[in-house]
């Protein structure tokens, strides 16, 4: 028991919690020599299994794994179709972010890839709580914005302001999760492939040979796939909003400033979300279809079928249908709104202030000292006159009247000041 937990937190835990990247270097001109790609493939597995299992035994030092991605990165310079190869730089990848200062930083400061619950779901293989999550996920991503531009919410200035974390998510962070989900997908071109993990290559360590395959890659893919469509999402609008300043406090609410609009890629990084976003759906799928169909073997698998959780995993799968339908084109749940998530994110709101009524802007010292609050006033002198200027949110609600989307979101006239006030502390 102890030698099998060992090596599921070695291989499964380490890979899900997104630890690291490799350094690749670029791959030469070489004639093919599919044997002599094999034997790097074998020289770097051995140096990169038992780095693993160091780090279930909290050996940090064991992230660097460049050795071993260098030699997987020879590997595929002899053979470009070698899938361990491919899987093990997907691997390595994953590993070497723990290296990064600039990404050891983001985590320690952001903690927006698991703001869902995604990544705890998967860490603990919580399948079929996917859907759910994936859903609340979709309308979030909307609604968040939303009430920063109606003045609910603020983002008083840190250390460093939000730009700077987004700039290392934007450089560092996604080419590597985006490198190693393009590692994946070659490997699962093959349905069968499959990666052993013998007790040679744990020097001992472990006395079972265990195996990797379609489901725990999916499962991996999906999880990348998801931090991704988060730090897309994260990276598209500009946030910044310093408190501190009066000025800076005016300038942000202003509605045609930089505050709430698209950074440089913005456009982009919202069309990349709905790509992985769907991606993830559908890499979920494949590896609950495949847990509940896989064929005996004789190894250990690092995930398990219960025949118990067919009807749940079956129910995940029509729900992850629905998400994907939902991110197509136009889409009308039972007793609600139409709604076109295509559109939400392929041509997505450049600036959210610009979709509420129209307001002027004035200041205020706050309450905790040094901090200035932004005191927005409505052009509107009543609720019935307080009208949005594309209820629709840019094609996300078509059809959508004033009236409708107000009630939607609970908007009353009981409710309604035409004074707001947002806290800069």
């Amino acid at each position: 028991m102890r030698n099998r937990i060992l090596l599921i937190t070695a291989s499964i835990t380490s890979m899900l919690f997104l630890f690291s990247a490799c350094q690749k270097d670029s791959p030469t001109e070489t004639q093919a020599d599919p044997t002599a790609a094999a034997e790097k493939v074998n020289q770097a597995n051995q140096i990169l299994i038992p780095k693993l299992v160091a780090l279930s035994g909290g050996d940090t030092t064991a992230l660097d794994v460049s050795a071993a991605a260098a030699l997987y990165a020879e590997a595929l310079s002899l053979d470009a179709n070698n899938k361990d190869a491919h899987f093990g730089l997907a691997i390595t990848d994953i590993l070497s972010i723990g290296t990064n200062s600039n990404i050891r930083n983001l985590f320690g400061s952001l903690g927006f890839l698991s703001g869902p619950g995604i990544l705890q779901s998967a860490a603990s293989t919580s399948l079929s709580s996917y859907g759910t999550l994936m859903k609340d996920r979709l309308f979030g991503a909307f609604k968040s914005p939303l009430s920063h531009a109606l003045g609910k919410g603020s983002s008083p200035q840190a250390d460093n302001p939000p730009s700077y974390y987004q700039n290392i998510i934007e450089t560092s962070l996604l080419p590597i999760l985006t490198s190693a989900v393009n590692h994946l997908t070659v490997v699962l071109e093959n349905s069968t492939y499959y990666f052993l993990i013998t007790p040679q290559l744990t020097n001992g360590a472990t006395t079972e040979t265990y195996r990797i395959d379609a489901t725990e890659i999916n499962l991996l893919k999906a999880v990348l796939q998801l931090g991704i469509t988060e730090a897309s999402l994260v990276t598209a609008y500009n946030v910044d909003y310093d408190a501190t300043s009066s000025t800076a406090v005016s300038q942000a609410w202003q509605p045609a400033s930089a505050f709430l609009a698209f950074r440089t890629n913005g456009s982009q990084r919202m069309k990349d979300a709905r790509t992985y976003f769907t991606g993830a759906a559908s890499s979920i799928q494949a590896c609950l279809n495949y847990l509940m169909t896989e064929p005996p073997n004789a190894q250990t698998d690092l995930i398990n079928y219960n025949p118990a959780d067919q009807s749940a995993f079956q129910a995940v799968i029509m729900g992850l249908d629905t998400v994907k339908l939902i991110l197509s084109g136009p889409y009308t749940p039972p007793g609600g709104p139409t709604i076109n998530f295509r559109n939400f994110f392929d041509d997505a709101i450049p600036n959210y202030k610009a979709m509420v009524p129209s307001y002027t802007v004035s200041t205020q010292a706050s309450s905790t000292l040094g901090y200035y609050d932004a005191i927005l006033t409505w052009t509107a002198t009543s609720f019935e006159t307080w009208i949005f200027p594309d209820p629709t949110m840019r094609g996300l609600f078509p059809g959508m009247t004033d009236a409708d989307f107000k009630s939607f979101f609970g908007m009353t006239a009981l409710d309604w000041q035409q004074t707001v006030i947002v806290r800069g502390s």
